[in-house]
């Protein structure tokens, strides 16, 4: 079982990892075909590309973290009062509960 999911990732991992350089290197040769004056002018533009994807890529991964732990803390919260929803009725907690729940 682990050793298929292994060779499944890596299949696609390195089909991908094959793909896109050959992909963007046939793409650059083509523009240079094509029209190379502009084809350089967009490559100038490149690096500020790269560096900005890389940034938005930085801050969305942290906040996916935040927003998972986030989820994380509650769910533990939820799980705590269902299993045991009786002695949370029979001493009238739900409001704290609540409150507890919607902090996290």
């Amino acid at each position: 079982d682990d050793l298929d999911k292994l060779k499944e990732g890596i299949g696609e991992k390195l089909s991908i990892f094959t793909f896109l350089p050959m992909s963007f290197t046939a793409s650059v040769l083509a523009s240079f075909v094509y029209g190379w004056e502009l084809t350089l002018v967009v490559l100038s533009c490149a690096p500020f590309i790269i560096i900005a994807t890389a940034v938005v890529a930085k801050v969305q991964s942290s906040l996916t973290e935040k927003e998972l732990k986030a989820y994380s803390s509650a769910g533990t919260v939820a799980e705590e009062v269902f299993s045991s929803i009786r002695t949370v009725v029979a001493f009238g907690g739900e409001r704290k509960e609540q409150d507890r729940y919607r902090s996290r």
